[in-house]
């Protein structure tokens, strides 16, 4: 899902917001994608602005506590500061992913006479 473009951004948390105004147009995809996102460590806040998706919603989202819902969206200021509350304190919560680096084979000690390694 996260494909690292700048290799020093490996470690920081991965965050998707969604907002939507209805359901998706296939449901049990749109799970199944969140689940892969879900297992790659991806932690999903969703916005459902009014509608009656409130189930598909809180099945994408990681947990309860990342799923808002607003009547429409003028009603997301509302929303703002229990947004970006909840987005910094995963980001300042989230444990790093251990990335392992393949080890390099062993360097060879120089052979006398010869300029390459």
């Amino acid at each position: 899902m996260f494909r690292p473009r700048a290799p020093n951004r490996q470690n920081a948390p991965k965050v998707i917001i969604i907002v939507t105004d209805g359901k998706s147009t296939n449901p049990q995809q749109t799970k199944d994608q969140a689940e892969m996102a879900k297992a790659e460590g991806v932690i999903i806040i969703t916005v459902g602005i009014g509608g009656s998706f409130q189930d598909e919603i809180r099945s994408i989202a990681t947990d309860h506590s990342k799923v808002f819902t607003v009547q429409d969206y003028q009603s997301l200021t509302q929303i703002i500061l229990q947004l970006r509350n909840l987005i910094c304190m995963v980001i300042t919560t989230t444990p790093v992913p251990e990335i392992t680096t393949p080890s390099l084979p062993p360097i060879l000690p120089p052979i006398p006479g010869c300029d390459v390694p």
